[in-house]
């Protein structure tokens, strides 16, 4: 039983169907009530994460309303004509997970794991084209190749001991290394667009990966 669950059972709550696209709502509205990922929900953040990874994988192969509800409140423009706030805000629900990578918010480690590992799992095994041009439109993806990693940085957040922070630098760095080998598993006729900037990259369409090597 996941965490999720637990909490909800503890708080009273009716439990929902797992591999729905009520469970998917409620995952994805975590993700934007929490902003931040400190010490006190970094368990909470990476799980919900990690689920949402693992609902959206699934629908992909048995569910095509999980997978189609995911790409409506995260950003095919389903919702640019709806006027309800709730989904304006969550149209840019990959733009929320790169957030956390930002130095200012300080997230915790586990969290850049987690989300990197969510993402190589989307490009490993997602068959739904529209869901994969969706992951590589708006520049999202090229942001996280050239986003500038700190391998070495210390985990204030986390008050992790030496030994467990070199470990979980060494998997942050593994778990990068991991995406960059799906996302290339990607590039085709199709989607080399996508990994072409002229404003950031005039060197050419490589110029994103050659950055993030």
């Amino acid at each position: 039983m996941s965490i999720l669950k637990k909490l909800g059972e503890a708080l009273g709550l009716a439990p929902v169907e797992r591999f729905s696209t009520a469970y998917l709502a409620h995952l994805l509205s975590i993700i934007e009530r929490n902003p931040l990922v400190t010490l006190s929900n970094v368990d909470m953040m990476v799980e919900t994460v990690r689920e949402t990874a693992e609902l959206v994988t699934w629908g992909d192969k048995h569910d095509a309303q999980i997978t189609e509800f995911f790409m409506e409140v995260c950003g095919l423009d389903m919702c640019m004509a709806v006027a309800d706030l709730a989904c304006v805000l969550q149209k840019r629900m990959l733009e929320k997970l790169l957030g956390y990578l930002e130095p200012s918010r300080r997230t915790a480690k586990p969290m850049k794991v987690q989300i990197l590992q969510s993402l190589s799992i989307f490009f490993q095994n997602i068959n739904n084209s529209s869901l994969i041009f969706y992951l590589l439109s708006n520049d999202h993806v090229n942001e996280l190749i050239t986003h500038r990693f700190d391998f070495q940085d210390e985990v204030n957040v986390a008050r992790l001991h030496y030994e467990a922070m070199n470990g979980l630098e060494q998997e942050l760095m593994a778990y990068y290394i991991s995406f960059l080998k799906a996302l290339s598993l990607r590039v085709n006729a199709d989607t080399i667009h996508f990994f072409f900037n002229a404003r950031k990259t005039p060197g050419g369409p490589h110029g994103q990966f050659c950055t993030g090597v």
